[in-house]
Formats: structure tokens, C-alpha cells, sequence
């Protein structure tokens, strides 16, 4: 146990019981603080919860202004004019078959209530038989059980696997480290093939949706669909999309905002989605036989 101004973490449930977390005292901007003065970048901005920075004047003053009105109405009972607002924004910026939005806290949260809403509306629908939830085998979607069910990072699952749903998975269209053996001259989109094998393996009267992530950022380097849309036969699946910006799981590069267009073709320029790169990305090393 270490001490802090007269305080103890000796009772605080810490991710790793054996690890010592370094003591975080104020931030500023892209900077951290720990209790020594040291600075530390924050490059991930927390969990990706502080993208505008630590400290913004303007986050704080709207705040504080709303906290000042109201600081709290349950969506059961009530509504109020931020959230109003806020949706409006939101629609604005997503594709335009995307015209409705919910709110949640988190994002285990918002994918255990997207589940949640494709299964109703398939009893809705008359087709309470659907369950079978298809997700990719490099992916991340929460840590809640039923998000973890549809998660596909093994180390995140291995401790908990006799309580989670064993829903089907497919490969990752991941194209530095292609499944198929395939490069960008000769693919043929195999990865989108999949899911229409797996639709019709599981039964596509069992399956209730297909999941992914736009681009993959916890379980693998900025993993990204090609630019060429990825079509399969959904028979009547939901899809689920998740972050970043709540783009549409069938996503195109023509659909990204300007400023994500301008990062993917910087990495594409570097090779990081052709495999033409030097491997030298930090972090990642080239596949060899038997990796996963």
C-alpha cells in the first residue's frame, strides 16, 4: 500500500493487484502531472473520454452552467434541452439512415443496449428465434458479459470464458496481416465472403445481428475496412456499428469526416494497410508462422 497527503490505496480494487499505479496529481491540455512534477503526454486522452484536453476553459464553463439548471433527469420520465441539442448534432454528422440516437453512460453499456435493441426488434418483428450474435476474431466491444460474448480479444475473454455466450466469429479484415494470404492486388475480399458463410452456417434464422468496429482500436494498431465497400447478404440481419463516431458497420472511406480521411491516407502513404510499409510500426512486428 503506498500513502498520498494522508491517504492509502489499500482499498481501492486495482485492475492489477500486483502492479504499482503512479500517482496522477493534475493535468493541462495533452499533459499528465504525477505527484513528483514529472510530465507525462497523454496520448490515448484517458480512455479516449478527454479527446478536447485536460482543463478546456469552455467544457468546464458549460459544465458548471448546466450543473447550475440541472445536473441530472432519468430518460424514463423525463427529457431536457442539452440532450435535445446534443441528439440534433449527432444526427447532423451521422450517414442519413442513422436518425435516432440513445444515450448511454459507456461503451459496454451502449453495446450491451444496441444487443439488447436488435433482439427486440426481431421479436417485434415476429422472430423471437434470433440470438446468434456474429462478430470478427480481432475486436473489442466491452467489458460487460454480453459485450465480452461478442468480443473477440482472447486475453480480455480467456478468464471468464464458461460465462460467456459462445457467439461465432469471423476474420478480421486486416490486411497487413491478411487471413487469406491475399495482398491489395490480388484480394477479393474474402473477410466479406466470410460473413455471408457465416450467416448461412449458423442458420439465418438464428442470427440475430453482425458487429464491428469501423476502425479497431484496443485489440489491434488502427485497423480499417479497405476503401472498396465490403457487401455481403445479411438476410435480414440487424447490423451494429460501434465507435469511432458511430459510423455504419458497412462503412466506405467516402463516408469518413475530412480530418479521419487525412489520417488513413497517411497511413496508407506509409503501408500500414497494404503491406508495403518497412514493419517497422511501433509496437506491431510482422506475422510469422503459427501467430495469430
Amino acid at each position: 500500500m503506498r500513502g498520498y497527503n494522508g491517504l492509502t490505496d489499500g482499498h481501492i480494487f486495482y485492475r492489477d493487484l500486483r502492479k504499482e499505479y503512479m500517482m496522477i496529481d493534475h493535468a493541462e491540455g495533452i499533459y499528465l502531472y504525477d505527484s513528483r512534477g514529472d510530465r507525462i503526454i497523454d496520448g490515448a486522452s484517458g480512455a479516449a473520454v478527454v479527446c478536447l484536453g485536460h482543463g478546456d476553459r469552455r467544457v468546464m464553463e458549460r459544465l458548471t452552467e448546466q450543473a447550475r439548471k440541472v445536473s441530472f433527469t432519468h430518460m424514463s420520465t423525463f427529457t431536457n434541452e442539452p440532450m435535445l441539442r446534443l441528439s440534433a448534432e449527432l444526427v447532423k454528422l451521422a450517414p442519413r439512415r442513422l436518425s435516432r440516437v440513445y444515450f448511454a453512460s459507456g461503451g459496454s453499456e451502449a453495446v450491451e443496449t444496441s444487443l439488447k435493441l436488435a433482439r427486440q426488434y426481431h421479436i417485434e418483428k415476429g422472430n423471437s428465434q434470433k440470438y446468434k450474435v456474429i462478430s470478427r476474431t480481432v475486436s473489442y466491444h466491452g467489458a460487460t458479459i454480453g459485450a465480452l460474448s461478442m468480443t473477440g480479444h482472447y486475453p480480455r475473454r480467456r478468464k471468464y470464458l464458461p460465462l460467456l455466450t459462445q457467439f461465432p466469429k469471423i476474420s478480421t479484415p486486416y490486411c497487413w496481416r491478411c487471413p487469406y494470404g491475399k495482398t491489395s492486388k490480388n484480394c477479393s475480399f474474402e473477410c466479406a465472403h466470410e460473413l455471408e458463410r457465416a450467416i448461412l452456417s449458423e442458420d439465418p434464422e438464428n442470427v440475430l445481428a453482425f458487429i464491428a468496429e469501423p476502425i479497431i482500436g484496443a485489440s489491434a494498431p488502427a485497423v480499417a475496412y479497405r476503401e472498396k465497400r465490403l457487401s455481403a447478404g445479411f438476410h435480414g440481419r440487424s447490423r451494429i456499428s460501434k465507435k469511432p463516431a458511430c459510423l455504419p458497420s458497412e462503412v466506405t472511406y467516402a463516408d469518413l469526416p475530412s480530418r479521419l480521411k487525412q489520417m488513413v491516407s497517411r497511413w496508407r502513404s506509409r503501408g500500414v494497410f497494404s503491406g508495403r510499409g518497412s514493419g517497422k510500426v511501433s509496437g506491431v512486428r510482422p506475422k510469422t508462422a503459427g501467430q495469430p
